[in-house]
């Protein structure tokens, strides 16, 4: 696993219900303490992790088609 992606556990997710907290989430970040981030952190960290990912199954590709 790669060590830059960022570990984020979804606790609860806020909806137009809860306007104060509408555009929040409750997440825990590498197992620790729940905190609110704002929807849109939540997404970059998502895609940040995602391009990650993709990266790292792209390079084992790579390296599977020469073994």
């Amino acid at each position: 696993m790669n060590p830059d992606i960022i570990k984020i556990e979804v606790i609860k997710i806020y909806d137009r219900r809860n306007k104060e907290l509408s555009n929040f989430n409750l997440v825990s970040l590498y197992g620790g303490e729940p905190q609110l981030i704002t929807k849109e952190e939540h997404e970059a960290i998502d895609d940040k992790n995602r391009v990650m990912r993709n990266e790292d199954l792209a390079f084992a590709q790579y390296l599977s088609k020469w073994s």
